[in-house]
């Protein structure tokens, strides 16, 4: 009787598939977005078979910190997949690529028009503060990937003077920057068209007072006090001149 024996080597490497090339931009990878979901379905969609063991342990160098929406141009990431069987056959090297699309547009700032200012928007009766306001709250901002850019402004109330000596304009400008980084600007200019002229007077009558306007029996006052109150003036900005 004569008895075999026989011994069976696994020389046969795992097989490993690896998820398909992804393409990463700030529609998925933002300050509101987190690409964790995204990864972890990557990593899960990789596996690997063996003919012999069936628990290879399939291993990656993919490192999260690597993602950088804010990079200065267009890079890859390369996930290198590794696996070995038990009997240490390794299968060949699988790679997934991520590219990113970093974002690297500027925001838009929409400013709004030019302004011109005048005594009629300005003066002792009418504050501009509302036209201000105006102004600035219709100032918009967007970007296409930060939801919330920064808008800032330089304008300064106090540098309104309706009594200049001279027409002088006052730029504002707009300042926006997005979360990673990207800034713009813009400008409006507000002309403030100042008070330059003099109030226009209506003097009474020249008149002549003799004695049957003063005398013993009569005051000229009645008809002093109508003189002066005759007298008027106008002004093309100020709605009470002093006279």
């Amino acid at each position: 009787m004569f008895v075999a024996d026989f011994v069976i080597v696994d020389t046969t490497i795992p097989v490993i598939t690896a998820p398909a090339n992804i393409t990463l931009d700030c529609s998925m990878v933002n300050e509101t977005l987190d690409p964790s979901a995204i990864i972890d379905s990557l990593i899960a969609e990789a596996s690997v078979a063996d003919i012999c063991d069936s628990d290879v342990i399939l291993e990656s160098d993919f490192d999260a910190s690597l993602i950088d929406m804010c990079a200065a141009a267009q890079y890859d990431i390369t996930i290198t997949w590794n696996a070995t069987d038990a009997c240490g056959n390794a299968a060949a090297v699988e790679n997934t690529i991520i590219t990113i699309i970093p974002d690297t547009e500027v925001p838009v700032i929409s400013a709004p028009a030019n302004i011109v200012l005048d005594c009629t928007n300005i003066n002792e009766n009418v504050s501009p503060a509302a036209i201000i306001d105006s102004l600035i709250a219709s100032a918009g901002v967007t970007d296409n990937c930060d939801t919330d850019p920064v808008l800032l402004h330089n304008f300064d109330i106090a540098t309104l003077d309706i009594c200049a000596a001279a027409t002088y304009d006052i730029t504002i400008t707009w300042d926006a920057t997005d979360a990673c980084g990207n800034a713009s600007t813009a400008t409006t200019i507000i002309t403030v068209v100042p008070d330059t002229e003099v109030p226009v007077i209506s003097a009474p009558a020249n008149i002549v007072l003799d004695c049957t306007n003063i005398n013993e029996n009569v005051s000229p006052a009645a008809i002093i006090d109508s003189l002066i109150a005759s007298a008027g003036v106008t002004d093309n900005c100020d709605t009470d001149p002093v006279l």
